[in-house]
Formats: structure tokens, C-alpha cells, sequence
């Protein structure tokens, strides 16, 4: 059933486009992002610049601190979030600086994540009750990105590789003891995004470029935007309920039949007739 899954995953796959691009076109992206960020600060008012900037991305300068106003995890219906919080600014390092200036934001040197691989959505579910007992946020849910592997992802969220290695041992006992050795536990550093565009995490580096901006971004937009500030973020259970009902709909579509113990093994859509199987009666009859 796993490599039907991984098949009918692979044909099936929405949204996130990624298309593969060779070294030079990735070195020309990042050296017109650099670019990018230098006419930035070099213009005649760098900092409201910089900031109109940012206020795409949904942060704003409310006094000195730079506060981010979008819901974002509202919007994604495929993650359910345990220990969550709102504002560990991925969107501002990710979206608002990587994609656009062509560098990995320093926080994002020290972001750590154990990463659980669930071969079926009975697996996820499991998974989802063993991380409530969990303090560091973490979330788990369908994975529809194509660059992604697998049908269900699960991660949590560390700082540093210390603090990576101890909740990797952590995670990867209680793994064993709940599921099985043979669910697949991984220890990473940033987003994969970041990886396929800049190489692998041991590989990177910090560039001049990237220490004037985040000197800039420091000292003259907010002097907190470099701080891994948190503020608590939950889900109702109403929404819990929501996304978790679509991660069944998604077991449906791959073909992992392990929905089927959440609907009483009653199958999400009813089968239609067949008729390859009346080809000896009809044979039989016209003879």
C-alpha cells in the first residue's frame, strides 16, 4: 500500500508549484535579489522603502516593535497546531527577505525541526495525540507541496542544534514506542524552500550583503526584529475538526485505506458499478 500511495501521490499533488532550476539560474536569482536589497538601502529613504515593503508581507511599525497583523495559519486548512505561536516571523525571514533579498536570515541559521514522516493517516492521527505531551510548538498534517516527500508530514519547532538533538532523541523513543522504529524521524535545519535554492544547511552562509541589511533592519526599522518573540496562537476545536475531516478526504484521494477505521469503514464516496468482471458471463451467453 506504500508504494501505491507514494505513486498516486506523485500524479495527484496540488498546489506549490515547484519547477527545478540548474545552479547558474539560481545563481542569477539570488545575485538579482542582492541587487535588490542594495538599491533598496540606497535610495533616498531607505527605511520607508523598506518598510512599504514589509507591510506586503502583513508587518507594520507600531511604535519601535514590528508587529505582524496577518492570520496566516487560518488560511492553510491542512495543519493542525499544538503549542503554536503566531509570530515566529517566518513570514517576515521567509516571504519578505529570502524571497526577495537572497539571503537566509541569521534566526533562520538556529531554526531546528524534528521531522516525522506518517506512512498513513492513522499514523498522523496517532501522532497528533503523542504531541499534546509535548511542550515545544509543533504541528502536523496533510502534505500537499510537491517538493515535499511523503503523503502526511508532522514537525517541531527547536532553537539551536542542542536543543535539536535532545528533542530528536526524545521524539524518535516516543516514535518507537507508539507507532513503530520504522516511521521515518529526521533532524533539519530552516525550510526545504531554502535548501533547494541555496544547497544543503551545512553548506550556508552568511554574506556581507545579508550583515548590512539586518544591520539596517536592526538599527533603523525596529530594534526587536531580530528578537524570536512569541505569542501564543490556537486553534478552535471546531476548526481542529475541520482540518482534521479534510486530512481523511486527502487518505481518500492518495488511496491509504487507513481512513476507513475513522468512518466506520464506510468509504467516503460510494464505488460505482465495474463490468470487467461480467466479460466469462457475457461470453457464456452469446457462445
Amino acid at each position: 500500500m506504500d508504494s501505491m500511495i507514494a505513486d498516486n501521490l506523485h500524479e495527484h499533488r496540488r498546489g506549490y508549484p515547484y519547477v527545478p532550476r540548474t545552479a547558474l539560474q539560481l545563481l542569477r536569482d539570488r545575485q538579482k535579489k542582492i541587487l535588490r536589497g542594495r538599491e533598496l538601502l540606497g535610495c533616498d529613504n531607505p527605511r520607508a522603502s523598506i518598510l512599504a515593503h514589509l507591510k506586503e508581507y502583513g508587518y507594520f511599525l507600531v511604535g519601535d516593535k514590528l508587529t505582524y497583523q496577518c492570520a496566516k495559519p487560518d488560511s492553510c486548512f491542512d495543519w493542525v497546531y499544538v503549542n503554536y505561536s503566531r509570530n515566529t516571523k517566518c513570514a517576515l525571514w521567509h516571504n519578505a527577505i529570502f524571497d526577495n533579498f537572497g539571503y537566509i536570515p541569521t534566526p533562520c541559521h538556529k531554526c531546528f525541526k524534528v521531522v516525522v514522516k506518517p506512512r498513513t493517516v492513522k499514523e498522523l492521527f496517532v501522532l497528533y495525540e503523542l504531541s499534546k505531551s509535548f511542550q515545544t510548538p509543533n504541528k502536523c498534517g496533510a502534505e500537499r507541496r510537491e517538493f515535499v516527500f511523503g503523503p502526511y508530514s508532522q514537525f517541531f519547532y527547536v532553537s539551536g542544534l542542542e536543543e535539536g538533538l535532545r528533542y530528536y532523541r526524545k521524539v524518535r523513543e516516543a516514535v518507537n514506542d507508539s507507532l513503530s522504529p520504522d516511521v521515518p524521524v529526521a533532524l533539519k535545519c530552516g525550510c526545504t524552500r531554502y535548501e533547494l535554492a541555496m544547497g544543503p544547511s551545512d553548506q550556508w552562509q552568511v554574506t556581507p550583503e545579508q550583515v548590512a541589511f539586518e544591520s539596517f533592519l536592526k538599527d533603523t526599522v525596529s530594534k526587536d526584529i531580530m528578537s524570536w518573540e512569541m505569542e501564543p496562537y490556537s486553534q478552535s476545536k471546531e476548526l481542529i475538526d475541520a482540518i482534521q475531516k479534510t486530512w481523511l478526504y486527502w487518505a481518500f484521494h492518495i488511496g491509504d485505506v487507513t481512513y476507513l477505521e475513522f468512518t466506520g469503514d464506510r468509504p467516503l464516496f460510494p464505488k460505482g458499478a465495474t463490468y470487467h468482471d461480467k466479460a466469462g458471463a457475457i461470453s457464456s451467453v452469446t457462445d
